[in-house]
């Protein structure tokens, strides 16, 4: 044997093994410049080596060798469906070409590890979509008349789709602002404005983002749409698509809902006079609370806007969307109904300025006025997976859905003043929430255990695991500053 026909015969062997390995680590967005990579690559050229030891028994045994090789390697890049044809003509047209078959080999398997390492290949198709005041399946109060038959039917909806929901899921913060910006950072941060630009006025500007950082590094061509009440438009060194916006709150939702005109014209003077503080005061001395707030009646403008744009979705393409929605008002019914009467569009507490914001029975009404928007938010949700499926996307999208602290009704508020008086429910309706993620290799399933919002992101995301505390946030009565309270605050799983 010459050292040239069994340097040939490895090197032949060798891309014949790195090249399905590339193609397979690149096709799933993982790093060739790993170290993990770099060792299997090494595990390649040792195997090569290996196999080149076959050219000691000669030529013929040096082809077929090599063959066999060919045809494992073809059915790793291409799916041979375990084709007998294969198995015998590739071994015998390595056999007739033996004089040349390593060259051979080694110029057709060198173009195609070279396309497949270096060619830019896009990403699936992300939706990332968070649903304000959304409570996790743990923390559903099964006291509540029929909360033990929602949660099941709320697992049941997600798992139909193919989703793994992290019943224990839970948010370090009671509020939009904090929660949302640690956890598009990553972190679980005391500072009441971490990540936000200078400044208090709405919108909250965010100024830092590790994760959308993070998808643009992978090729992602960012679209949002938010709030009028949070900017995630405007981080430096990320390059938006799109960015759609939509008023949170504005009257100007009502035409063209089915609303009658004189509840229209309740809500817009109850909307008109809540802009004068003076009047607000006045309110609350007088225990007078009038609906002011038109709910998630804009978020349904917001996911026409989204749905439309799902059906063109493709890959290289993220899409994120804050919407307000299970949030209070609750003015729609399980069909997705606007409530006939301004009057019956409850809030999630009986007063924000009250003692006590629930009674057991004003708590248990909300409940049940919020599973039923949840019933028609599912019925929306459904409306953007068909679409990625006309799309031609859904299979291999990675798709997140998931709240930003709970539901928040609750008879006691997350404030430190109540820090000794806070039961177990309180905890659920103020930070469990939901957590739902499908995406290709993730089994449909209920996952238990307490685990944070920024934990389970890094997780769906291939990052390094990295704990968070085990506390949460009690905002003071001021307003302006956030407390820890090392507390284990997962609801207890079921």
């Amino acid at each position: 044997m010459s050292a040239r026909s069994y340097l040939g015969t490895a090197a032949a062997a060798a891309l014949l093994a790195a090249a399905p390995l590339v193609a397979f680590l690149t096709t799933n967005q993982y790093p060739l410049a790993s170290p993990e990579a770099g060792l299997l690559l090494a595990a390649c050229a040792a195997g090569g080596a290996l196999l080149g030891l076959s050219a000691l028994l000669g030529a013929s045994a040096a082809a077929l060798a090599l063959g066999a090789a060919a045809v494992l390697s073809l059915d790793l890049l291409f799916g041979l469906h375990a084709s007998k044809a294969a198995l015998v003509l590739v071994p015998l047209a390595c056999l007739l070409l033996r004089r040349h078959i390593a060259l051979v080999i080694t110029a057709a398997f060198s173009v195609l590890f070279a396309t497949t390492a270096f060619a830019r290949s896009e990403p699936p198709v992300m939706l990332h979509i968070v649903l304000d005041e959304h409570i996790g399946l743990d923390g559903i109060p099964r006291g509540i008349a029929g909360g033990a038959e929602f949660e099941r039917w709320l697992a049941g909806s997600w798992l139909d789709a193919g989703f793994r929901i992290h019943a224990g899921a839970y948010s370090q913060y009671a509020d939009t602002r904090n929660s949302i910006a640690n956890l598009l950072n990553f972190s679980s941060s005391a500072d009441d404005w971490a990540h936000f630009d200078a400044g208090r006025s709405k919108p909250y500007v965010l100024a830092r983002s590790a994760y959308f950082r993070h998808l643009a590094a992978r090729g992602y061509r960012l679209h949002v749409y938010q709030s009028d009440y949070m900017d995630f438009c405007r981080v430096p060194g990320v390059t938006y698509a799109s960015c759609f916006s939509y008023r949170a709150n504005s009257v100007g939702a009502l035409p063209g809902t089915s609303l009658g005109t004189l509840e229209r014209v309740r809500l817009i003077v109850n909307s008109f006079l809540a802009t004068s503080s003076y009047l607000n005061r006045l309110r609350s001395m007088v225990g007078y609370h009038a609906v002011s707030r038109v709910g998630p009646i804009p978020v349904l403008r917001a996911l026409e806007r989204l749905e439309q744009d799902l059906r063109r979705a493709s890959p290289g393409q993220a899409y994120f969307a804050h919407l307000l929605i299970p949030h209070y008002p609750y003015v729609l019914d399980e069909a997705c109904r606007i409530r006939e009467h301004v009057g019956d569009w409850l809030y999630n507490v009986v007063a924000h300025d009250a003692p006590v914001p629930n009674s057991a029975d004003s708590r248990a009404e909300r409940y049940r006025r919020y599973f039923a928007q949840i019933r028609c938010q599912q019925r929306l949700l459904r409306r953007l997976f068909d679409a990625l499926e006309q799309a031609g996307a859904w299979r291999d999208a990675h798709v997140i859905v998931h709240g930003d602290h709970g539901s928040r009704i609750a008879r006691r508020l997350a404030v430190t003043e109540n820090a000794g008086r806070l039961a177990p429910e309180d905890f659920a309706d103020h930070f469990s929430t939901l957590f739902a993620v499908r995406m290709p290799g993730t089994q449909a399933e209920v996952s238990r255990g307490p685990r944070t919002l920024q934990e389970l992101l890094r997780e769906v995301l291939g990052l390094p695991a990295q704990r968070s505390p085990a506390l949460v946030y009690l905002r003071t009565p001021d307003g302006d500053s956030l407390i820890p309270l090392p507390r284990d605050t997962g609801p207890a799983p079921r």
